[in-house]
């Protein structure tokens, strides 16, 4: 078993006690992560040129594509 440190999950190997336990904590961590990515809907992928850069803007309350 590791510890893998960009996402904080685990592996598991096959027939390790309390897989179920880690697998488990794995798709919540997951499902946490993937619920942030639901900001990113209001983007609308028809702005965006070359060279652009996703950003936040807190005047609109949402990203926006900037080209700098």
């Amino acid at each position: 078993m590791a510890l893998l440190p960009e996402t904080g999950l685990e592996t598991i190997d096959y027939g390790m006690p309390q897989w179920n336990f880690l697998v488990t904590r794995a798709m919540q961590l997951l499902n946490g992560n993937l619920l942030k990515l639901n900001e990113l809907l209001d983007v609308d992928p028809a702005t965006i040129a070359d060279g652009a850069i996703l950003t936040w803007d807190a005047t609109a309350g949402k990203y926006v594509w900037k080209v700098y």
